[in-house]
C-alpha cells in the first residue's frame, strides 16, 4: 500500500488499510474511524496530494503490480494438480461464456480464475474433483469477482448458466467457504491487469490490432497450463510481445515493452515457447471450445480470431539482434 500511496505517513497508512479491509469484522465502524489519529486536527492541517494523472504515482502503481513477481500467487500445490487439463480449458470457456452471455467485465474471469486456483491449492487429498464441484467453485469464485469491479452477475443468473444443476443455496455456501480459504484477499494481479498496463505503456490504441490480439490471446493463454509455472507478468510480457508477432510488428520487443515489464528479451524464452505450445495444444485437442474465438470474430473486437498465431518452435527466430 505504501508503494501505491506514498504520500501518505505512517498514519495515514494506517488508517487507509484498516478502511480498506474487506472484512466487514474487521473494518472500523464510522465513529471508530472518525476517532483514528489520522483525523486529528494536526494531521488534517496539510491536504494530502493526490492525482490519478501523476507520472510517480503511475509508475508506483507499476511497481506495486510487478510485486507479484516475487510472490508467487499460489502455494505448491495447485488446484490443477487436481483438476485435469481438459478440465481447465473447458472451466475457462466456461466463466467466459457467462461473460459473454451477461456481458460482464472480462478481468471478473482472469479473477476468479485465480481464486479458482487459490481456493484449492491448499487441498492435501489425492485424485480430481467432479465436474459438479468444479463447476461450482469456479462459477461462485466468478459471482465474487463481478462483486469487485461491480458488475452485476446474480446466483440466478449462475443457476441458469449451469441448466439449473446448482441452486442459490450452493452458491451461498460455497462463496462462505471460498472468502473464509482465501482470507479475504481478493486483489491479486492477473494477467489481464498485466497486459493492459504493458499495451498502455507502448500507447496502442483501444481499436489498435495489436491490443485486441494482446487481449485475444490472454484469453487462450488463461486455458493453457502455462499459468502452472510463470508468473502472470512474466506471461503478460509473452502475450504482448506474441501480439506484436501475430501482427506482423517489425520488434516484438521494443524498448517501451523492455522498460514497462522490467524483463529483458531472453527471459521470455521459457514462457513464451510454452505460451506458444499451450495455446495450440488446447485448440488441436479440443476443438470444441470456440467461445474465445467466436469473441474475437466479432468486428468490435477486431476480427483478430481470424489471424493466424504462429506456433513458436525457434526463439531466437523471433527477432534479430540489434547491433
Amino acid at each position: 500500500l505504501k508503494r501505491v500511496l506514498y504520500t501518505l505517513d505512517e498514519v495515514g497508512l494506517d488508517f487507509v488499510s484498516k478502511l480498506l479491509s474487506p472484512d466487514p469484522k474487521r473494518r472500523p465502524t464510522a465513529e471508530e474511524a472518525l476517532a483514528h489519529p489520522f483525523l486529528s486536527e494536526k494531521s488534517c492541517a496539510q491536504p494530502v496530494s493526490f492525482s490519478m494523472n501523476d507520472s510517480t504515482h503511475r509508475k508506483k502503481t507499476r511497481v506495486f503490480l510487478h510485486m507479484s513477481r516475487e510472490t508467487p500467487l499460489t502455494t505448491t500445490s495447485p488446484a490443477r494438480k487436481h483438476v485435469r487439463s481438459d478440465a481447465w480449458a473447458t472451466l475457462v470457456d466456461y466463466i467466459i461464456e457467462i461473460v459473454e452471455v451477461f456481458d460482464l467485465d472480462i478481468k471478473a474471469a482472469f479473477r476468479a480464475m485465480s481464486y479458482f486456483d487459490r481456493f484449492f491449492s491448499s487441498y492435501q487429498g489425492s485424485g480430481t474433483f467432479s465436474n459438479r464441484r468444479c463447476q461450482l467453485v469456479a462459477g461462485t469464485c466468478l459471482y465474487i469477482a463481478c462483486k469487485c469491479f461491480e458488475t452485476r452477475l446474480t446466483k440466478g443468473d449462475l443457476v441458469f448458466s449451469a441448466d439449473n444443476m446448482l441452486n442459490a443455496n450452493d452458491v451461498s455456501i460455497a462463496e462462505e467457504a471460498i472468502l473464509h480459504e482465501l482470507d479475504w484477499k481478493l486483489s491479486y494481479p492477473t494477467i489481464h491487469d498485466f497486459v493492459e498496463m504493458f499495451t498502455d505503456e507502448l500507447g496502442l490504441e483501444e481499436e489498435s490490432k495489436q491490443r485486441r490480439m494482446a487481449r485475444y490471446i490472454s484469453e487462450l493463454a488463461l486455458q493453457s497450463q502455462v499459468y502452472l509455472s510463470f508468473q502472470p507478468s512474466l506471461i503478460a510480457s509473452c502475450v504482448v510481445a506474441l501480439a506484436l508477432v501475430a501482427v506482423g510488428s517489425a520488434d516484438p520487443w521494443p524498448d517501451g515493452l523492455k522498460q514497462a515489464t522490467g524483463y529483458s528479451w531472453n527471459d521470455l524464452e521459457l514462457c513464451m515457447m510454452a505460451l506458444s505450445s499451450g495455446i495450440h495444444h488446447v485448440r488441436a485437442t479440443m476443438p470444441e471450445l470456440k467461445i474465445i474465438s467466436r469473441r474475437y470474430r466479432k468486428t468490435q473486437n477486431g476480427r483478430v480470431s481470424l489471424i493466424h498465431i504462429p506456433r513458436i518452435t525457434l526463439f531466437a527466430s523471433l527477432r534479430t539482434p540489434r547491433a
